[in-house]
């Protein structure tokens, strides 16, 4: 909790805040000290409902955990007490309850009770409060604030009046400890304290503990608090406010406006500016131009246009160089800032088509969660999503593993005028889902605003495959699609006429439940047709590859026009041979997909690809953008790779035996690939696909168990075992194990045979005696010569608490699932609650190969101090989950506002709150992704601008 400066606001701040919690009331002002409810999810969507009862001597006072109004994850109350208090707690559970953590501790930070998961319970425990006569303020209340290169302020909530208390403030450079070493000491009865006299860049420690008149006692102290002051001069160019960094194409020349932040401790003023763009210097033509001759206050931003303008009206992406060039600069490192200006293509003719294969198209991926976004356009090589819809690339999250945990990405169109239109579009795409059903998914989004406000794509008449979520209105499990791609469609309601339409695909994701994800290709936007049959997708059944049987081929396709046929032709070539078609059955319904399987001969040796141009043809069918995919087979599958089978899905391109079963078998403790061998039934042999190529050390790996009909483990039964390869097209098996001695459980056979070659391996296990059931599990094959690529961003402490700063990974190479090891203890993707501090942290997938990255957290601080009119402004909380309360006092009524800019200078809300002595309102920044943005004020004709971090 923060507290102005002053001491009569102050009071009016914490009778409200006491208010809006439920603690204020005649009670408060007679209580011997206050106790500490901590209320924890960790999931971060607050209690969903639920609350917690705290009733003090039979006065109840209640709380709750909002993800709207906290941030979801943590919040401190304080309740008052008398010593000899009966104080019960208790719960009413709402959704997720599991999430919960509740915690008590008394007025001297002791614990003195916690729960995790706590039962739905009118008394979960009972005591009786004893307040400590002299205690320090409490940990989470003390804060540091208003840095500057030779001060820093202080404040803390106070302890009972009755303790007569003298504040002990204790400081020093560096690591300081009071315990150790001297530092300088602060005595004060005030709970908002300026420390002065401050050497400039320097960090300082600082502790705070309470001395108490009444019985001479000295608490324990509170700390380290640390906080680095600032340089004296030093200003940085910030932002590209216009041209804006994401636009329709257009004509004509753009200003230039930049963002300049003073960082300093001093106001500066007269100092250079220029930008350069794609390399070529701007034109600024000094001194007439480029010369900041306003004032740029203490923890100011200031916005400068350039007189020269700049062309940037072409589709394209445009690089941006700002520099500034203040005499005597104490830090060089902000003095330019790059940045790309995106300018989209504006489609006008339809029909549209992008397929992915030659660029992005100027689809575009964009974070707005918490975990990193998993978009881009690659060729996927997942265990579930194998392939593009169609050629060798599509938009994927994640092309080689899954996707983050806590994702909200989206995946943006570019710029769209239907004004010509007389009938609303209609967009189709191929879709590929694998996500955790009824938590993780896709849905799409429209807006007719260029892109500031979204509006969600709903289900209707003429929709295909829309949605298999209804009620979460989104895709998700396998989209209700099955495995594989299918051709999902509808109309775009209310599109016709708009002039600035753009188009996004939102992917969503919870904490955990990770899997591969979306792909999304073959996007096209049409008029209806009357008569239109479309490609869905290729796809090997069988493929021998090697001449010596029948490859199968089956092609897949569905009927969106509004004329139903009865029949069509179905054509196809291989690596752009000859033509073959056979006549096939048309669907019966709108929307529904057709398979034909057509017996052919592939004669390509693996590991060449196969390219498969297959097509479907109608009369009256003149929708011929859409009648084609092609599907590029890789007959070999990579290396390093993991088959646990945890997915309950036969891996792709194994054969197994129709009495083998993917499921858990009592007494084995995961999926596994299981048989019941018996006199009846005496052999399990399966095949994989084909791998590699290997490399001489390459291990294969795998657990084989044994198991009698009760799930006990037994040593014998198993006649022998027998591993084998076969390369390429060659029909000699390679031998790689073989022997009768199978009682082990683990093996590790070495595969330099296979050097340089790529082969599927044959696993056979024969019957000798009694009815058991056998398993394998965890065949992989590792190599950790390639290493792990560990993306990293980081969110830095505000400055005013310290522990709040955060990390997010974004991991690729190995192979997943990933697990985490990070300095802090935790094991999850993403951490939070961090310092100014230096963090490591260890990433190792699945076959044990490891990686690891060391990294700081430095501190962001954040001032609300500046001379003039402003100097009292205040905004709380910073760092925000959603909402920021902005307070000042003037000494006369002004004109007063307030606008809010993004990181990229984009204006996201603009207030006038009139003429006023007083400016009290409220900020919601709910609806804005996680980032930095400059929230600038307006009295008269002053201005000024003051960094917010949303989480």
């Amino acid at each position: 909790m923060q507290l102005p400066l002053h001491p009569l606001r102050s009071l009016i701040y914490l009778f409200v805040l006491g208010l809006l919690s439920g603690t204020v009331d005649a009670q408060q002002a007679t209580s011997d000290c206050f106790y500490q409810l901590r209320l924890e999810d960790s999931g971060g969507d607050g209690f969903n409902g639920g609350s917690v009862t705290v009733t003090v001597a039979d006065r109840p006072y209640t709380y709750t955990l909002d993800a709207m109004q906290d941030d979801g994850s943590r919040r401190d109350f304080f309740f008052p007490v008398n010593t000899g208090d009966v104080v019960t707690l208790g719960f009413d559970a709402g959704a997720f309850a599991e999430e919960v953590t509740l915690s008590v501790l008394d007025n001297n930070d002791s614990l003195i009770y916690t729960v995790q998961s706590p039962a739905d319970s009118p008394s979960l425990t009972t005591f009786t409060a004893q307040c400590r006569s002299c205690a320090p303020p409490p940990l989470s209340s003390i804060e540091l604030f208003r840095v500057r290169y030779n001060s820093v302020s202080l404040r803390f909530r106070s302890v009972p009046a009755a303790a007569q208390p003298t504040y002990v403030i204790e400081y020093g450079e560096g690591d300081f400890d009071p315990a150790t070493g001297a530092g300088t000491t602060v005595e004060t009865r005030d709970t908002a304290v300026r420390i002065n006299d401050l050497l400039p860049n320097t960090a300082y420690t600082f502790y705070v503990s309470t001395r108490c008149a009444a019985s001479g006692d000295t608490t324990v102290r509170r700390g380290p608090f640390r906080a680095m002051t600032q340089l004296r001069r030093d200003i940085g160019v910030t932002v590209l406010r216009n041209p804006t960094a994401d636009a329709c194409a257009g004509a004509g020349a753009d200003s230039v406006t930049i963002g300049i932040t003073n960082f300093g401790g001093e106001a500066q003023q007269f100092f250079n500016v220029d930008f350069a763009v794609n390399g070529v210097p701007g034109g600024v033509n000094t001194p007439f131009d480029g010369i900041f001759t306003g004032v740029l206050g203490v923890d100011s931003t200031e916005f400068f246009t350039f007189d020269v303008r700049t062309q940037v009206g072409e589709p394209g992406v445009y690089t941006f160089e700002l520099f500034t060039g203040l005499e005597d600069d104490e830090n060089r490192s902000n003095d330019r800032l790059t940045t790309q200006v995106i300018r989209r293509p504006v489609i006008r003719q339809l029909p549209y088509l992008q397929d992915f294969e030659q660029s992005a198209g100027f689809w575009l991926p964009e974070r707005a969660g918490r975990g990193p976004a998993t978009w881009e356009r690659a060729q996927p090589q997942t265990n579930r999503i194998t392939r593009a819809g169609s050629g060798e690339s599509a938009y994927v999250t994640n092309a080689d593993g899954t996707y983050s945990a806590d994702e909200r990405s989206y995946l943006t169109s570019p710029c769209f005028d239907f004004s010509g239109l007389d009938a609303d579009p209609f967009l189709s795409f191929l879709l590929n889902v694998d996500t955790e059903a009824g938590f993780d998914g896709l849905y799409l989004e429209v807006s007719t605003d260029g892109g500031t406000t979204y509006r969600r794509a709903e289900t209707n008449a003429s929709s295909i495959n829309w949605y298999n979520n209804r009620s979460a209105r989104r895709w998700d499990g396998d989209g209700g699609l099955g495995e594989g791609y299918a051709l999902v469609g509808s109309r775009l309601s209310g599109l016709a006429g708009e002039g600035d339409v753009r188009m996004r695909f939102v992917f969503v994701s919870d904490g955990d439940g990770q899997r591969e994800g979306v792909a999304i290709d073959n996007i096209r936007l049409t008029a209806q047709q009357q008569v239109d049959f479309a490609a869905v997708g290729a796809e090997f059944l069988s493929f021998d590859g090697c001449g010596d049987g029948t490859d199968t081929l089956q092609f897949t396709f569905t009927d969106i026009g509004q004329e139903r046929r009865d029949s069509v032709t179905v054509s196809y070539r291989v690596n752009g041979g000859t033509v073959d078609s056979v006549r096939a059955a048309a669907p019966t319904t709108l929307g529904n997909r057709a398979r034909v399987r057509i017996p052919t001969m592939i004669d390509v040796t693996p590991p060449d690809p196969v390219v498969v141009e297959a097509w479907v043809s109608a009369p009256d069918d003149i929708a011929t953008y859409n009648d084609t995919t092609v599907l590029v087979y890789q007959p070999t599958q990579r290396v390093p790779f993991l088959v646990d089978f945890e997915d309950g899905r036969r891996p792709r391109g194994w054969q197994l035996p129709e009495d083998a079963v993917i499921a858990q078998r009592p007494g084995h403790p995961s999926i596994a690939l299981t048989d019941n061998l018996s006199a009846q039934d005496t052999v399990l042999s399966f095949t994989t696909s084909s791998y590699g190529p290997f490399a001489a050390d390459d291990v294969l790996a795998f657990t084989l168990g044994r198991r009698d009909v009760g799930g006990n483990p037994i040593a014998d039964g198993i006649r022998s075992l027998r591993v084998t390869a076969r390369t390429g097209c060659d029909s000699t098996e390679i031998e790689l194990f073989s022997g009768t001695d199978v009682t082990s459980t683990d093996f590790s056979i070495g595969l330099g045979e296979l050097a340089g070659q790529t082969a599927s391996l044959t696993f056979t296990v024969t019957y000798g005696s009694g009815n058991f059931f056998v398993d394998f599990d965890d065949i992989s094959v590792s190599r950790c010569a390639t290493g792990l690529t560990i993306g990293l961003t980081t969110s830095p402490p505000s400055g005013i608490f310290a522990d709040d700063g955060a990390a997010y990974l974004d991991v690729s190479g190995g192979v997943a699932p990933y697990t985490y090891a990070w300095s802090t203890g935790d094991s999850t993707q993403s951490v939070d609650s961090l310092s100014v501090a230096d963090y490591s942290v260890t990433v190792t997938d699945a076959l044990g190969c490891t990686g690891s990255r060391s990294f700081g957290v430095d501190l962001l601080a954040v001032s609300t101090d500046q001379a003039g009119p402003l100097a009292g402004l205040e905004l709380f909380p910073n760092p925000t989950a959603d909402r920021i309360a902005l307070r000042l006092g003037l000494a006369t009524a002004v004109d007063l506002g307030v606008t809010v800019y993004d990181s990229r200078g984009r204006r996201v809300m603009d207030l006038d709150l009139g003429r006023s002595r007083e400016l009290a309102t409220e900020i919601n920044l709910g609806d804005q992704p996680t980032g930095l943005y400059f929230v600038r004020v307006r009295a008269g004709e002053s201005a000024r601008t003051v960094r917010v971090v949303k989480e």
